[in-house]
Order: structure tokens, then sequence, then C-alpha cells
């Protein structure tokens, strides 16, 4: 019989892969989705004025702050709380959305690529959190997702050609193809993560007795 700690091993492990794949899938979604929108930016500032050193603190800075609030409020507290009155799915649900409008405030024509992007990954977050009952390995990864969205995606958003002007190239129908094949391998290995801990999916729409008598 597996110990404790190698049952928290391995889906601790699962968890990083669905994780990681996840990280893939909505980065093939942002490109593909910048070029119908044009992007204001990156969200840090423009960065090439200062020394390397302080452009590197504050990406570590960015990259650490914000994962370890938003994963204690968002998915430590909200959706744990929420779980008390709804099915886990209604609640990773309402802590995406949430997600999606609060901390990311879309504005004029970035409204629905902001929309998917980041409700797309609290959603990601909300289901390592579930099967998991830890925040710890989807802080991992919220950390390594800024660091990649912070260095090497959001960057570049300013300078992508739009579909609309210059037509859809080679590249573009990579990044179109990439989401599908990483959602695709991301839910197998939540799939997997989910045998691993022994939880059953999230199961649709449901509120509690408690919470519907006003309790």
């Amino acid at each position: 019989m597996a110990s404790a700690h190698s049952l928290w091993q391995r889906m601790a492990d699962w968890a990083l892969l669905a994780g990681l794949l996840s990280i893939a899938a909505p980065a093939g979604y942002w490109i593909t989705m910048t070029q119908f929108v044009r992007m204001p930016g990156n969200v840090l500032p423009d960065m090439t004025a200062y020394p390397w050193l302080t452009s590197a603190l504050w990406i570590a800075t960015g990259s650490l702050i914000g994962p370890v609030m938003e994963q204690a409020g968002f998915w430590g507290y909200g959706q744990v709380m929420l779980q008390e009155c709804f099915s886990p799915a209604t609640a990773i649900v309402i802590v995406s959305i949430l997600f999606a409008f609060g901390p990311h405030p879309p504005i004029g024509a970035a409204l629905w690529p902001k929309l998917v992007f980041y409700f797309l990954a609290s959603a990601t977050f909300g289901a390592m959190a579930f099967f998991t009952n830890s925040i710890l390995p989807s802080l991992v990864i919220h950390i390594a997702g800024d660091l990649i969205f912070f260095t090497a995606i959001w960057p570049h958003d300013t300078g992508r050609p739009l579909v609309a002007v210059s037509g859809a190239d080679v590249w573009f129908w990579i990044h179109v193809a990439q989401p599908g094949g990483f959602t695709f391998l991301a839910v197998r290995a939540f799939g997997q993560l989910a045998k691993v801990a022994g939880r059953v999916p999230p199961a649709p729409i449901r509120i509690s007795e408690r919470c519907a008598n006003g309790e």
C-alpha cells in the first residue's frame, strides 16, 4: 500500500504535468487572439531602458507576489468556501469568472481575449486545487506561467501581425493548432490526476441543502 508521502508525490507530479501542458494551451490561444485584436502591450512597462538586474528583479517580484496572493485568496479561500454551498465545478466556474474580471479588468478591444485567457487559467488552477486538495502545485505552475508570459509572450503582443492586415501565415496556423493538441494532453493528464487522487471529476451545478436553506 502506498504511503501518504508517495501518494502526495504522485499527485503532485501529475498535477505539475497537467499544469505545464495547460500553460502551453493558453499560450497558443493568447497568441492567436492577439492576431485578431491589437493588445495594448506587456502588463509590465518597457524595461529596455533599465539595467538588466532591475528588470530581472521586477519580473521576479511580479511573478512571485501576484501568484502567492491570488492563489491564497481565490483558490485557497474563495473556492473552498464556495464548495460548501456549490458543487466543485460550480465553485471553479464562479471563481474563474471573478478572477477574469477582478484583478485583470479587461478594457476596450482587449475584452474578450483577456476574459477567455484568465478564465481558462483560473479553471486550470481550480481543477489542480480540487484534485490535490492543495494550492501548492498550482502555485508553482502560476509562478512558472507568469515568468513565461512576462518574458516570452506578452512583450511581443504589439508586434504581432494582425490577420486582417497581413493574412494568416504558417506560424499563425501553428499557434491555432497548438491549443488543441496541448488541451487534449492536459485533459488526459488531469484524468490521470483524478485517478491517482481518487477523486471524482467535478459534478454539475448543485447547491447544498444547508446553503439553500440560508444556513
